[in-house]
């Protein structure tokens, strides 16, 4: 079965391969110009020089019209460079809910599942889709276990905030990450860390980048390997924790400019995970002696039977930039992707280990985009054409020794996506910017499925009761549906003086409607199996600010959103879920960023999150069993009402030109609900976490060492709950963590 998904998954790149090398030799002729050349260098330690007596500039590339001025783009964007990210121990897109306002980050086994201002979801598997969405080089990944991307090779990350649906499509309900590679370079350069920690950590990465031919052909190599041991210990004799990390990634650049205006870079990357990742294993409430006796206690479990996640991903993309003129500049970014999951883990989270869970998903997406931005006059312009094509197979299997029945569904879902694009910037005066666009996006999906409900005991077909829940099998069915929607924005953006602007935006976000993939045949209607979109207005506006010779940055956001036919996922009975258009909800909120560089050594940030995002109208909201509530009036699934991050830096210029620096970290939120019942049992508490950073660069910059501790208090914390488990349980968030890493640049 190994070699049969090998050789599938080698035809799959050969085929992308040669349709991208097509592409780019047609486009030769007429594609695209770049706004990345701009990231910052790779680099492991500090921030800004310690010798710069004010902040630095950070360029973005967020609002697809090239590389601009943060401080002057008329978005509520984060952004984190690969010095950054170094510095502060951030692997990968799983550690940015601490970095950045209104995020929150959580983990149910490999699934991600993102909010940001409280807009987010849990309905992770086939059929649905995320509500933000992350994008690698400009290319969409499509399922939710590939989110947790990486930080390989990275020059900055950025995080946009809010609906994002003109310039980002379908999906960006809530918001957009953006991850954006170091360009390969024309003269040799290279770094290679080795970490180490607690829990047997132990960490390997290195990156090289050079020409191949001075001036026309430059490459980069990264790889990376990274894995310590569970977090979360097992007190049942012989069975393993769970919480471990096992996984490597590497990634292949090319970047070719045969002249002038034109790049083509080629891109291709893969990555493999063998871990033990924490599902819902820290039951919340009292079962039995042995569950009990750890009750409270997030950094142990009692789980019969393993827990295994194998995940693999990779695709390869042609990103073709072409200068026609001064005034338009093309891209063209083809990609294919595959995704493979495969989970084998007891999940009613007991000693008992009355159930048992094995969950199969294969998918492959392809994705072609067609942009073209430039300036005319007072007119700044992007617009363009987006496909997109997925394929996604699950084959999942729910045992349950609790009713001697099992479980099995096997839907296959198709997903076409098509879209047109364009946003207009026109200056109406030089410090007067009116911003209108507007996309179109139309989708035909369908589902055939295959599955049933079966005795242990017989293998015959067996009867499960519950609403919605099939009788028996197997038998199969095929439903199609089409969505399209209009995801408009306008905008004004006044540029007070060059050191203040202040906007105001209306903006449109779609999330696709999907199916449910565990509705079995003999209830099969598209009432039951599909749900439709959920949509979102969000009316916001912004104030960018620096004083004090820009030694003080200050940036405020304030929001309002309506939010309608929310896809709300409930759990009946093991093995299936249900989706439906559930709610509407309120969300407001407003959002300060500061940062402060008193003297030239010392640099201070922060930023503080205030939410209040509330159901308007939720009124049969699942609870127990088949019990609902009315959750009118309640909270949103991880939004707390108040969050910030904050951090502090000195960095210190020695006398023989080598450089020391500390830092320090903290992050505080309130009490988050997990379900829109907001019981106090799927819930968790105020808590802070607090992390501290050193480290050490050599005179001449080649040699750095550096030391953490994260969680350094030791909180204990859950990040996500189920109710599917023997009683509610949640995932835990990592324990304090000490380690230290030894980089060399050359």
């Amino acid at each position: 079965m190994k070699k049969v998904r090998a050789a599938a998954k080698t035809r799959l790149c050969a085929h992308v391969m040669a349709s991208a090398s097509s592409l780019a030799f047609s486009l030769v002729a007429a594609s695209v110009v770049h706004a990345q050349d701009t990231q910052s260098a790779k680099g492991a330690q500090g921030a800004q020089s310690s010798s710069a007596t004010t902040i630095g500039e950070v360029i973005v590339t967020a609002t697809r019209l090239g590389a601009t001025n943060l401080q002057k783009t008329p978005i509520a964007v984060s952004a984190l460079s690969g010095a950054q990210l170094a510095t502060s121990v951030i692997l990968s897109t799983h550690d940015l809910g601490k970095y950045t306002p209104s995020v929150q980050i959580a983990q149910n086994n490999g699934f991600a599942e993102i909010y940001i201002r409280g807009v987010g979801s849990n309905n992770v598997f086939n059929g649905s889709d995320p509500d933000v969405t992350v994008n690698i080089d400009g290319v969409y990944i499509a399922r939710s276990f590939g989110e947790f991307t990486n930080f390989l090779d990275v020059g900055q990350v950025e995080v946009l905030r809010g609906p994002q649906g003109t310039l980002y499509g379908r999906n960006a309900a809530g918001g957009t990450i953006n991850v954006n590679s170091l360009a390969p370079t024309d003269y040799f350069t290279g770094e290679a860390r080795v970490t180490g920690g607690n829990y047997n950590e132990v960490g390997v990465e290195g990156y090289v980048s050079g020409p191949i031919d001075p001036g026309k052909a430059d490459f980069s190599l990264a790889a990376e390997h990274y894995q310590h041991d569970a977090y979360q210990q097992n007190i049942v004799p012989g069975e393993p924790g769970v919480g471990s990390e096992n996984q490597s990634s590497a990634r292949a650049q090319l970047l070719l400019t045969p002249t002038s205006n034109l790049k083509a870079t080629t891109r291709v990357d893969i990555e493999y995970a063998d871990e033990a990742d924490e599902g819902n294993d820290v039951l919340l409430e009292p079962y039995n002696a042995v569950t009990d006796s750890i009750l409270g206690n997030y950094h142990k479990i009692a789980v019969k039977g393993p827990t295994n996640d194998l995940i693999s991903s990779g695709g390869i993309a042609e990103d073709i930039y072409y200068t026609v003129n001064p005034y338009l500049t093309l891209r063209s970014v083809t990609a294919a992707r595959f995704d493979d999951y495969n989970n084998d883990a007891e999940t009613d989270g007991s000693n008992v280990g009355y159930q048992f869970t094995h969950l199969r998903e294969t998918e492959q997406e392809y994705s072609q985009e067609l942009t073209a931005n430039g300036k005319i006059g007072r007119f700044d312009y992007v617009g363009g054409i987006y496909l997109f094509d997925e394929q996604d197979a699950s084959n999942d299997l729910v045992t349950s020794y609790k009713t001697n029945t099992h479980t099995v569904t096997k839907p296959v879902t198709h997903d076409q996506s098509y879209a047109a694009y364009a946003n207009v910037d026109y200056r109406i005066t030089d410090a007067l910017t009116v911003i209108a666009g507007l996309r179109y996006t139309v989708e035909d999906k369908n589902i055939s499925q295959w599955g049933g409900n079966y005795s242990n005991i017989t293998g015959l077909n067996a009867d499960l009761p519950g609403p919605g829940i099939a009788k028996g099998g197997p038998s199969s069915y095929y439903l199609s549906h089409s969505y399209e929607a209009p995801t408009p924005k306008v905008a004004l953006q006044y540029q007070v003086d060059p050191n203040l602007m202040a906007y105001v935006s209306a903006t449109r976000g779609f999330k696709s409607g999907g199916f449910n993939e565990t509705v079995l045949p003999a209830n099969a209607s598209t009432q039951l199996v599909g749900f439709a979109p959920e949509e979102l207005w969000s009316y916001e506006a912004g104030i960018k600010s620096e004083w004090f010779d820009r030694k003080l940055k200050l940036n405020v956001t304030a929001f309002h959103y309506d939010y309608t036919d929310m896809q709300v996922q409930a759990f009946l009975v093991p093995g299936q879920t249900s989706i439906t258009n559930a709610a509407s909800a309120h969300v407001d909120g407003v959002e300060f960023e500061a940062e402060l560089r008193p003297v030239r050594a010392f640099d201070i940030g922060a930023n503080v999150s205030l939410l209040n995002a509330k159901y308007a109208n939720y009124p049969d909201a699942p609870s127990t069993g088949t019990a609902t509530v009315d959750a009118t009036g309640h909270y949103l699934n991880e939004s707390p009402p108040f969050s910030m991050n904050t951090w502090a830096q000195y960095n210190l210029d020695l006398p023989d030109g080598a450089r020391i620096w500390v830092r320090g970290e903290y992050s505080y939120q309130t009490r988050v609900y997990f379900t829109a019942v907001n019981d106090d049992i799927q819930t968790q508490g105020a808590y802070g976490l607090a992390n501290f950073l050193v480290g050490w660069n050599s005179t001449d910059g080649h040699w750095g060492v550096d030391a953490y501790i994260k969680n350094a208090l030791n909180q204990q914390y859950i990040i996500q709950t189920g109710s599917f488990s023997a009683t509610p349980a949640g995932t835990a968030g990592p324990p304090m963590t000490i380690g230290a890493q030894v980089s060399r640049k050359f």
